[in-house]
């Protein structure tokens, strides 16, 4: 008798466990469906990166917007309200990152900048980028790039037309990732020229007129420091020219 009643409870605990498995299994099926704004973050190698905030944008009122942020598995899943007059959806990111004790919110590359309703719901995935442009907001518009700039002002004797500059990482770019040297000659615009979509790390920069080696100062921070042959410098935010972040220098002929 004793065996039957064992036979019976084991029987009775696994069609439990069964029965919540399958819940779980519906509830996870249901949160990546209609009604659902969800998706996944991952990086330009695949890895999903945890802790991403994720907004739901409603395209009537700023006030209804939500936010979320994604799982261990890059995923993020939330319920969109539904009602009249509720409007439409559309999906935004950042993820937040420390690096060389700087603080950086990284605007995160959507798969497809589509708005969507709360009855069909959205699923917009992205990808954390270090080059390219962001979505256009608004029409006629073109996005920040993903990556920093770097502008330069030629000093006295200085032909930008003739300057070539090098540019090269001294440790793993912001997203992990290995960077690579870059020698270019920078765009001009009038007495300025720039280095744009430079992805964001810690860099030596050096520069050559022709043959002959320049002197660097550096106003990234507003305030000038000494001439140096070679800068070390990571970027820092700012708002201009289409960049989010950047570097500023001089290049001079003299120590």
């Amino acid at each position: 008798m004793k065996r039957i009643f064992k036979l019976a409870g084991a029987l009775l605990l696994t069609a439990a466990v069964l029965a919540c498995s399958k819940k779980d299994k519906n509830k996870n099926e249901e949160s990546s469906g209609p009604g659902y704004a969800s998706g996944k973050v991952t990086n330009t190698s695949g890895q999903p990166l945890q802790g991403a905030t994720i907004v739901i944008s409603n395209t009537f009122s700023y006030n209804k917007n939500l936010t979320v942020t994604t799982n261990a598995k890059g995923e993020y899943s939330v319920k969109l309200p539904s009602g009249p007059g509720i409007g439409d959806w559309i999906a935004g990111g950042t993820y937040s990152i420390s690096y060389n004790g700087k603080a950086y919110s990284l605007v995160l590359e959507p798969d497809a900048h589509k708005v969507f309703s709360s009855s069909n719901g959205g699923v917009t995935n992205f990808v954390l980028k270090q080059t390219g442009r962001e979505p256009s907001t608004s029409p006629g518009t073109v996005g920040s790039f993903y990556g920093g700039i770097i502008s330069s002002y030629p000093g006295d004797g200085v032909d930008m037309s003739k300057v070539n500059i090098t540019i090269k990482p001294l440790q793993p770019l912001i997203d992990g990732s290995t960077g690579q040297t870059i020698t270019t000659a920078a765009e001009l615009d009038g007495n300025l020229s720039w280095i744009v979509n430079v992805p964001i790390g810690k860099y030596e920069i050096t520069a050559k007129q022709g043959n002959t080696p320049l002197f660097i100062r550096d106003y990234t921070e507003g305030i000038p420091d000494a001439n140096v042959a070679k800068l070390v410098r990571d970027f820092v935010p700012c708002k201009v020219n289409g960049a989010r972040y950047w570097i500023k220098i001089d290049l001079v002929r003299e120590p």
